[in-house]
């Protein structure tokens, strides 16, 4: 039983130092995980996702990444999240336009088409 106490214990004093430990610019070592993981997400973004004016931070090689500062990680996760984010939005509108013309299109045709019919009466 003691044993079983001891490793219960041990388990837990791991535990909260993975999820409690601050570190560096007071993240927990989980949180430093979860921003390199992201940022090896991000990495493999194809360009061609991004609108052209919104390519550059994908130009940014992978080792300066991993020796640039937290805030610079960051602030880089944050820019390709926001181009990933804006050509996103200009899908959605561009296709809402669409939809919205083709609405547009198919009422004008009903609506020509009951007045043809009525001219022909």
């Amino acid at each position: 039983m003691d044993h079983l106490l001891r490793i219960t214990h041990h388990w837990w004093i791991y535990r909260n130092y993975k999820i409690h430990y601050k570190s560096v610019r007071g993240l927990t070592l989980k949180e430093h995980d979860e921003i390199f993981e992201r940022m090896g997400e991000l990495m493999y973004t194809d360009p061609d996702e991004l609108l052209p004016q919104h390519q550059h931070p994908l130009v940014v090689s992978k080792e300066r990444l991993e020796q640039a500062a937290l805030s610079e990680r960051q602030t880089w996760i944050t820019r390709v999240e926001a181009a990933v984010s804006a050509k996103e939005r200009l899908k959605r509108d561009i296709e809402e336009v669409e939809g919205d013309a083709q609405n547009v299109e198919a009422a004008g045709n009903r609506t020509g088409n009951g007045s043809q019919k009525q001219q022909q009466v």
